[in-house]
This record gives C-alpha cells, structure tokens and sequence, in this order.
C-alpha cells in the first residue's frame, strides 16, 4: 500500500528491515522475494536506480518463479525479455491483468508500446481504459 500511496521513503525503510533483520525468519521462499522484489521497487520509484539494480544482483532469479524474473526484468527496463514472460504466463496465472494495468511494478512498463501490444495480444482489449492504453481510438458514439 505504501508503493501504491507514493510513501517511498517509509516504505524503503520498512522494506529494508524486513529483507535485512527478518530475512532468516521468512515464513517461505516467497515472502522472502516479495519483501526483496518490493524493496527494489521502493528504490526504483523513488529515483534511486543504482541501489534498485543492487538489491536485484543480490539474488540469483534462475530458480526463481516466472513472477519474479518478470519483475526483475520490469524494474532492469529489460522490456524484450519482460514481454517474452508476459506471455509465457499467459492470461490465467499472475500477475493478473488487473496488476498489469495498476500495479506500480509495471509503471514505467506500461508507458512502452511493446507493453500494449503484448498486453493486447494476451489479454485482448475489453474496456475504454485499455482502448487507450494500447493507443487505439475508442468507439465514438453518434450525438
């Protein structure tokens, strides 16, 4: 919620506590990726894109679920290999559409027409919202 409200600095400082002091103590595997992949998020939308990349080259992605190599690749602007697993995960499994057009994950993603086109390509385009998104012009109504 603090990534989604803009808070960076709080959400920065709640992060690194959690990956730093708590990392030994996370329930799984995932949580323990979640707080990172966050982490790395915080510092991204903040301006700090250096400190991001290093939070990232911190964990080997290789075993890592298709969800956080995706994000790895989005918060890198590895937009080619971001949309491959786009569609490699397809429209049935996460992230959901939903999170592709809201998450803040996807913020810098979604400004690339490479993202429309492989958004509209798994998802198909349903609302006005995404109609825009994609960049095509919304059926116009008669006065």
């Amino acid at each position: 919620d603090l990534l989604v409200d803009g808070k960076y600095d709080l959400a920065k400082i709640l992060l690194d506590f959690a990956d730093t002091t708590l990392a030994k103590r996370h329930a799984t595997e995932w949580y323990r990726l979640k707080f990172l992949v966050n982490r790395a998020l915080a510092y991204r939308l903040s301006g700090d894109t250096g400190k991001c990349a290093e939070i990232l080259a911190s964990q080997d992605w290789t075993a890592a679920g298709d969800t956080f190599k995706l994000a790895e690749h989005v918060l890198l602007e590895r937009f080619e290999a971001a949309a491959k697993l786009m569609k490699k995960i397809g429209a049935t499994s996460e992230p959901h559409k939903g999170d592709y057009l809201n998450s803040p994950m996807y913020s810098e993603f979604r400004k690339s027409p490479l993202f429309a086109r492989t958004f509209a390509e798994i998802f198909g385009i349903e609302s006005h919202e995404e109609r825009l998104l994609v960049g095509e012009p919304s059926e116009s109504k008669p006065n």
